[in-house]
């Protein structure tokens, strides 16, 4: 895995992405298990950074980064947010990247109610079960405690 001590360390993409004022400046680095690095991103700044990115460019983003700390989920309002975070989602689950969040809801209740039960109800359902393995997993592969409830 590639450890990030500074944002000079930031792979090519996210510092392309960084360049053109579309990923936020406010980037945090955090110390995991064997010195990996985290990026720490708060979720309102993800979500406006997804809107910013077209979805093509997930899985490059996601593939270069060794694990993702997001901080102040809540319930998503709006479906077409929530249905970027599932495009997310799926890539972090591809690239298998460490995943730690902090939310302020279970992610049962991270989607609003009316859109689990919609046309796109699988694609979130998958999205929930994808995002409590890559929590598990980075729990038990780092001693990690996810700061969310599984539901």
């Amino acid at each position: 895995m590639v450890a990030y001590r500074s944002e000079a360390d930031l792979p090519s993409v996210l510092q392309g992405l960084k360049t053109m004022n579309s990923f936020p400046h406010e980037l945090h680095f955090h110390d995991n298990i064997g010195n990996t690095k985290t990026l720490t991103i708060a979720w309102n700044e993800l979500a406006r950074e997804l809107e910013r990115v077209h979805p093509i460019h997930y899985a490059q983003i996601a593939a270069q980064l060794p694990g993702l700390h997001v901080v102040g989920l809540d319930t998503i309002a709006d479906q077409a947010v929530a249905l970027r975070l599932v495009h997310f989602v799926d890539k972090l689950y591809d690239q298998e990247v460490r995943l730690a969040l902090g939310a302020n809801v279970p992610l049962t209740e991270l989607f609003a109610a009316n859109y689990r039960h919609g046309g796109y109800e699988k694609k979130y359902r998958r999205c929930l079960s994808r995002l409590h393995e890559l929590l598990r997993e980075t729990e038990v592969g780092e001693g990690i405690a996810a700061e969310v409830e599984l539901g």
